[in-house]
């Protein structure tokens, strides 16, 4: 029984110390690290009646930029990207 003790107490430690080493590390241990961005995509499409109507989506991508990461809406209409967030960008 003293034995099953030990055995989970040694696994208990070894898991606490791997998990201090990628706290320590921010998780990323030798991994690539590719920067994160923020855009908005404005999309002015036509509706129904003939008017205009502006949209905007807010996304997070690894695209080298927002006019790369935006193209998925030229389809619905004309679309102006913007880095950052939608709420920052009036």
């Amino acid at each position: 029984m003293e034995e099953n003790h030990a055995i989970i107490g040694v696994l208990l430690i070894s898991a606490i110390s791997i998990s201090m080493f990628f706290v320590m590390n921010d998780g990323s241990s030798g991994a690539v690290t590719q920067p994160y961005l923020s855009c908005c995509c404005n999309i002015l499409a036509d509706n129904d009646n003939g008017e205009q109507a502006l949209f905007r989506s807010q996304i997070q991508t690894f695209e080298q930029n927002c006019s790369v990461a935006c193209q998925r809406y030229s389809k619905e209409g004309k679309v102006f990207p913007q880095e950052g967030l939608c709420v920052n960008n009036p």
